[in-house]
């Protein structure tokens, strides 16, 4: 296992910016994921880590070594894709054992090392199949596997799940949390699947445009985010935002008037817009007092439902387990101060 740091990292493809100055601490042993939208640089990120790209500027660092120059073998990672890259004319057990057989091991090290991990992974009845008899699911299995035989130093994941229907993706994320578990190497784990993130990951990191937005544990970001794009980006569904004018010390909104955090730092805005965030399973509806809202759209998801409604002339997403809720139909809205977030209008940074 290894540390990570990565210091002033940046990354410019043909003078155009790609990560901007990535300042990051990764811990010896941790499940660390990058997560982010499409082209905010996550499989960038890792490839810097992987030394499969060079950064422009900036230092990497495992155990506090610089490893600037050298390639993936030099560094001891191993790394899974979103395409499993199996060699179609080895079988499963051959597939497994090739990093070793690259490695130089004898024949009886490599067998009695195949044998662990196909039990690990539960694949010990397709050792002798090749990958065409394989489903997607179990070729994952021996990516993975074919990675974790060589007992790297970093284990690095980009997208390994996505090519994966929703029941097996969510089988396969228990499986992968198991596997750290048992054999806790040093992961860093790129995806743009929040759910994953938050499930998977000691920490996380959230990227948008190349920049780090938030570093923390999933509670951390989930409960404080950094800004507004975290507080959206993390959370289904994302978190209602809308402007309210701070006046008298309460927030006005309409014809309605909030509570403020306690905590939030609020001086000189008197009179100001700010941005205020509450997530769709804090909003509580049947309140006996609050502004009137009027339901618009029920979805039904089985055990929940999210209703769409509209209050204080602003749209407003509910999250919750009531069934009797009706498009057409009119209720009151509480929204509890203590679950509020407010956000700078011009920064989009939090306040307090």
């Amino acid at each position: 296992m290894a540390s990570i740091e990565l210091k002033g990292v940046r990354k410019e493809f043909g003078g155009r910016p790609v990560l901007a100055a990535i300042e990051l601490s990764i811990a010896e042993g941790e499940f660390f994921t990058l997560v982010g939208p499409s082209g905010s640089g996550k499989s960038t990120l890792l490839n810097v880590l992987a030394g499969l790209d060079v950064p422009t500027a900036g230092r990497v660092l495992f155990d506090g070594i610089e490893v600037q120059g050298l390639g993936p073998a030099e560094r001891d990672v191993a790394m899974v894709f979103q395409s499993y890259a199996l060699y179609p004319h080895k079988r499963v057990r051959d597939n497994l054992a090739f990093p070793l057989l690259v490695k130089g091991l004898p024949a009886e090290e490599r067998g009695r090392k195949v044998a662990e991990v196909a039990r690990m992974l539960g694949i010990e009845d397709l050792l002798d199949r090749r990958p065409s008899q394989l489903s997607g699911g179990q070729q994952q299995r021996v990516a993975l596997g074919r990675a974790l035989i060589r007992s790297p130093k970093v284990f690095l994941l980009d997208e390994p799940l996505s090519n994966l229907d929703a029941k097996l993706r969510n089988a396969m994320r228990l499986e992968l949390r198991r596997l750290h578990q048992a054999a806790p190497v040093t992961t860093v784990y790129v995806t743009h699947d929040q759910e994953e993130a938050m499930s998977l990951s000691d920490r996380l990191a959230v990227l948008h445009g190349g920049a780090l937005q938030q570093v923390g544990t999933p509670a951390e970001v989930y409960d404080r985010p950094a800004n507004l794009f975290v507080a959206q980006f993390i959370g289904k569904p994302e978190m209602n935002a809308f402007e309210a004018t701070l006046e008298g010390g309460r927030l006005r909104v309409g014809a309605s008037l909030l509570e403020v955090p306690g905590g939030a730092a609020l001086g000189g805005l008197e009179g100001r817009a700010v941005l205020v965030g509450i997530r769709p399973e804090h909003v509580e509806a049947g309140a006996s007092v609050g502004a009137e809202a009027r339901v618009e759209v029920v979805e039904p998801l089985g055990a929940e439902s999210w209703v769409e409604l509209r209050w204080e002339d602003r749209p407003m997403l509910l999250k919750t387990a009531d069934r009797s809720l009706r498009p057409g139909q009119r209720t009151r809205l509480r929204l509890p101060s203590e679950r509020l977030h407010l956000f700078d209008a011009a920064t989009r940074g939090r306040l307090g």
